[in-house]
């Protein structure tokens, strides 16, 4: 895929999926492992959905963790990609001065707790572009955002 997009000029990054079932030492060596071959664009991201059986102080602190070795590596903070009711839940207002991806389908922008404001909004999965043949999801920028806010 990223050899794909830099044919079309494409700006590219990388997220990392994280788990509740590995450390986050494990967790940043795989990811960094696979970054090598790669330059980046774009600040890595870290997506957050699951806090399998861990407490929120558990959640927030490994994710916090794995947010400081990425930011040791980048110089930048990375970008936080969760649903707007589970960044609500489990991870605000902990991480509001970090660059947030929120996923919340629907027409009414995300409304985050405690001041958090979003960075890119995704507001559908059901998108449809043209060369690609299943749905994709669909996002935007904040009014005062743009991908220079995320360029490394």
């Amino acid at each position: 895929n990223i050899e794909g997009a830099r044919r079309q000029n494409i700006k590219v990054g990388s997220y990392h999926y994280f788990s509740t079932k590995s450390t986050v030492d494990a967790q940043y060596a795989n990811f960094s492992k696979r970054l090598k071959e790669h330059k980046q664009d774009l600040i890595p991201m870290i997506d957050v959905e699951d806090r399998g059986t861990w407490g929120r102080s558990q959640l927030i602190d490994s994710v916090a963790k794995l947010a400081l070795m990425m930011e040791q590596q980048f110089k930048r903070k990375p970008m936080i990609y969760s649903t707007m009711d589970f960044y609500n839940s489990y991870l605000a207002p902990q991480f509001n001065a970090y660059p947030l991806y929120i996923g919340r389908y629907s027409t009414a922008k995300p409304q985050l707790k405690w001041g958090g404001k979003y960075t890119i909004w995704q507001y559908t999965e059901h998108g449809i572009i043209t060369g690609i043949n299943k749905h994709v999801d669909l996002c935007t920028f904040n009014d005062d955002k743009s991908l220079e806010d995320i360029s490394l």
